[in-house]
Protein backbone atom coordinates (compact mmCIF):
# COMPACT_ATOMS: atom_id res chain seq x y z
CA UNK A 1 0.00 0.00 0.00
CA UNK A 2 1.27 3.49 -0.79
CA UNK A 3 0.59 6.74 1.00
CA UNK A 4 -2.13 8.85 -0.70
CA UNK A 5 -2.90 6.07 -3.21
CA UNK A 6 -6.16 4.11 -3.19
CA UNK A 7 -5.89 0.70 -1.49
CA UNK A 8 -8.61 -1.82 -2.33
CA UNK A 9 -9.65 -5.01 -0.56
CA UNK A 10 -11.77 -7.63 -2.39
CA UNK A 11 -13.57 -10.22 -0.27
CA UNK A 12 -15.91 -13.07 -1.15
CA UNK A 13 -19.30 -13.34 0.46
CA UNK A 14 -22.86 -14.36 -0.22
CA UNK A 15 -24.75 -12.03 -2.57
CA UNK A 16 -27.05 -9.65 -0.67
CA UNK A 17 -30.72 -10.47 -0.41
CA UNK A 18 -32.84 -7.69 -1.82
CA UNK A 19 -31.14 -4.44 -2.77
CA UNK A 20 -27.40 -4.57 -3.50
CA UNK A 21 -27.19 -0.93 -2.40
CA UNK A 22 -28.12 -1.95 1.16
CA UNK A 23 -25.30 -4.50 1.56
CA UNK A 24 -23.64 -3.97 4.95
CA UNK A 25 -19.83 -4.14 4.94
CA UNK A 26 -17.55 -2.04 7.13
CA UNK A 27 -13.79 -2.03 7.61
CA UNK A 28 -11.69 -0.56 10.41
CA UNK A 29 -8.13 0.43 9.47
CA UNK A 30 -5.80 1.15 12.42
CA UNK A 31 -2.33 2.71 12.36
CA UNK A 32 -0.28 4.46 15.06
CA UNK A 33 -3.26 4.57 17.45
CA UNK A 34 -5.68 6.08 14.91
CA UNK A 35 -8.76 4.24 13.60
CA UNK A 36 -10.53 4.89 10.30
CA UNK A 37 -13.96 3.35 9.61
CA UNK A 38 -14.78 2.78 5.95
CA UNK A 39 -17.98 1.45 4.38
CA UNK A 40 -17.64 -1.15 1.66
CA UNK A 41 -19.93 -2.10 -1.20
CA UNK A 42 -21.14 -5.09 -3.20
CA UNK A 43 -19.39 -5.28 -6.58
CA UNK A 44 -21.34 -8.24 -7.98
CA UNK A 45 -20.52 -11.90 -8.47
CA UNK A 46 -20.19 -12.55 -4.72
CA UNK A 47 -17.42 -9.93 -4.35
CA UNK A 48 -17.44 -7.12 -1.79
CA UNK A 49 -14.94 -4.26 -1.94
CA UNK A 50 -13.57 -1.75 0.52
CA UNK A 51 -11.46 1.20 -0.65
CA UNK A 52 -9.19 3.19 1.63
CA UNK A 53 -6.84 6.16 1.14
CA UNK A 54 -3.97 5.96 3.68
CA UNK A 55 -2.68 9.37 4.72
CA UNK A 56 0.25 8.28 6.88
CA UNK A 57 3.01 5.70 6.57
CA UNK A 58 3.23 2.76 8.94
CA UNK A 59 1.75 -0.66 9.60
CA UNK A 60 -2.03 -0.75 9.15
CA UNK A 61 -4.15 -3.54 10.55
CA UNK A 62 -7.58 -3.97 9.04
CA UNK A 63 -10.71 -5.89 9.90
CA UNK A 64 -13.80 -6.21 7.72
CA UNK A 65 -17.17 -7.23 9.14
CA UNK A 66 -20.65 -7.65 7.74
CA UNK A 67 -21.72 -9.49 4.60
CA UNK A 68 -18.03 -10.32 3.97
CA UNK A 69 -15.38 -10.74 6.63
CA UNK A 70 -11.61 -10.78 6.85
CA UNK A 71 -8.62 -9.27 8.60
CA UNK A 72 -4.98 -8.64 7.94
CA UNK A 73 -2.26 -6.02 7.82
CA UNK A 74 -0.45 -3.96 5.22
CA UNK A 75 2.64 -1.79 5.39
CA UNK A 76 2.06 1.71 4.00
CA UNK A 77 5.13 3.26 2.40
CA UNK A 78 5.72 6.71 0.96
CA UNK A 79 4.31 7.07 -2.54
CA UNK A 80 4.93 9.48 -5.39
CA UNK A 81 1.91 11.64 -4.53
CA UNK A 82 2.42 14.71 -2.35
CA UNK A 83 -0.99 14.32 -0.69
CA UNK A 84 -4.41 15.88 -0.91
CA UNK A 85 -4.80 19.25 -2.61
CA UNK A 86 -6.55 21.85 -0.46
CA UNK A 87 -7.69 25.34 -1.38
CA UNK A 88 -6.69 28.27 0.79
CA UNK A 89 -9.04 31.08 1.71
Amino acid sequence: MKQYEMFELSLKGNPPEGSEALAEVEAVFSCNGTEHRVKGFYDGGGIYKVRFLPEECGLYTWKVQGAAEGEGQEECVSGESHGMVQAEG
